[in-house]
């Protein structure tokens, strides 16, 4: 897109803040932001926020070195909930959904599903920590979730929010577009 998608406006905040405001709305138990690129940019705009931020050594890296940053931030034995910072659709509601039904499988998969299409944010079980640290595949974690059918549970989400990202202008705009007509 060129822009730095978490630093777009959206409302009275940029992206970035309000999906962290969706995430403490919640009943998740810690909240860690993984900083990357532009890191001092996010970094000085989330200092007022009850997150825990930990820099990606890796700034240009990939998404699963990012997650591999935050498992070896959070809390030993914890699940992790991996949540982007371009799906500013996503509710409080949808994240509890999520919890209520990690707290039923604790040793697994957690993943919404829309129309038969996976997405984020993923709850992964603290069982599963040595293995995403040690992830070196490039199939990342649809490959470690593959090694583990049994251990995937997915809940059927009725709207698209839990699969709509941000990677073009014109997907950020239609956000914009649907945030505008659900204040209506």
């Amino acid at each position: 897109m060129g822009d730095l998608k978490p630093l777009l406006p959206l409302g009275r905040v940029t992206v970035i803040e309000h999906i962290i405001e969706v995430v403490l709305d919640s009943d998740v138990d810690e909240t860690i932001v993984v900083l990357g690129h532009r890191a001092d940019e996010i970094e000085s705009l989330l200092q007022a926020y009850p997150v825990v931020l930990v820099r990606n050594s890796d700034d240009h890296g990939d998404m699963m070195s990012s997650i591999q940053c935050g498992v070896r931030t959070a809390r030993l034995g914890n699940a992790v909930m991996i949540v982007l910072a371009d799906q500013p659709l996503i509710t409080t509601s949808m994240v509890n959904k999520l919890i209520d039904l990690h707290e039923a499988n604790e040793d697994g998969f957690i993943i919404p599903v829309y129309k038969e299409k996976r997405g984020h944010p993923m709850i992964i079980g603290g069982c599963f920590r040595d293995e995403v640290l040690m992830n070196q595949s490039k199939n990342g974690l649809k490959g470690l979730r593959d090694r583990y059918p049994h251990s995937v549970h997915c809940i059927p989400v009725d709207s698209a929010s839990m699969i709509a990202d941000m990677d073009y202008r014109a997907e950020y705009e239609q956000i914009l577009a649907i945030m505008a007509e659900n204040k209506q």
